[in-house]
């Protein structure tokens, strides 16, 4: 299967300010590359190509990386669009800030850290921290969508590992023995559902005109093209924060210490809101 992504030049290089914005990046961690294009823009914001990516030590292991969001009064769900940031400050690091409004007049900013770590020559992981902030009172979903093509290719099967209001983890594998990894984590809670499917029907359910909401479907997958997602929902009060992480993997699954961690970072920051 053919598979056609748009993607637009690079803007930005190493070291830009927090204020700047850029249409790519690329981390870099030992024999390890990710990457990432097309991340801003009105054809983001409504089209599919959002986020066309690599991951790779010199075999290409993944096709898209991206996320879509709803809010309050909105119609359908959005590809992150309005890029408000952009800073890199390790060649393995990179900081992004996207404000997204709603129809009804107020919006969500989502601030990410991406860090790829190099595990070995052949495993690695790239975590993204997402901060959630609310402008106002508003529906809060987000929907994380990845699209491994492990080994290079557009056949591989896939498994629902675990799904639960606080974590939800899938496994995709390859016949060569490699295997990708896809989790989410909120310690706050608000894991809402999952789907697996063949490219491209999940990505045109988040990028169609209509609200959608994810199956809890499609597990076991394959061997096929391999697409998933998750969703997250919560209702949040204006200024309210929520602290999320999305874990890729090549052939390494994440400690379970990392949602311990994440979780002792949420209770302080729930702590000094708590003092203001």
């Amino acid at each position: 299967m053919c598979k056609k992504i748009v993607t637009l030049a690079v803007v930005a290089a190493f070291g830009v300010s927090a204020l700047a914005q850029t249409t790519s990046f690329t981390l870099t961690d030992g024999p390890w590359t990710y990457a990432e294009r097309a991340i801003t823009g009105a054809t983001t914001r409504t089209g599919t190509g959002g986020g066309s990516a690599d991951f790779t030590n010199g075999t290409e292991n993944l096709f898209q990386n991206w996320f879509w969001y709803r809010s309050t009064g909105d119609t359908r769900e959005y590809g992150f669009s309005n890029q408000t940031g952009f800073s890199q400050p390790a060649a393995n690091r990179v900081q992004l800030q996207y404000t997204e409004p709603n129809a009804a007049g107020g919006s969500l900013i989502f601030d990410l850290t991406y860090t790829l770590t190099s595990i070995s020559a052949t495993s690695a992981v790239t975590v993204i921290d997402i901060l959630v902030t609310s402008r106002g009172r508003n529906d809060a979903h987000l929907f994380p969508y990845i699209d491994y093509d492990l080994s290079g290719s557009t056949s591989n099967s896939a498994t629902l590992e675990s799904f639960g209001g606080t974590r939800g983890a899938m496994r995709v594998t390859h016949t060569s023995g490699n295997f990708g990894w896809f989790e989410m984590q909120a310690p706050g809670g608000g894991m809402s559902g999952w789907e697996i499917a063949a490219f491209s029907g999940l990505r045109a359910k988040l990028a169609n005109a209509s609200v959608d909401n994810l199956s809890n479907s499609g597990s076991p997958f394959g061997p096929g093209d391999f697409t998933g997602a998750f969703q997250w929902s919560m209702q949040m009060s204006d200024g309210q924060q929520a602290r999320l992480r999305v874990i890729k993997g090549i052939n390494a699954v994440p400690e379970p210490g990392t949602l311990l961690a994440i979780g002792a970072g949420l209770a302080a920051l729930a702590a000094r809101r708590r003092r203001k």
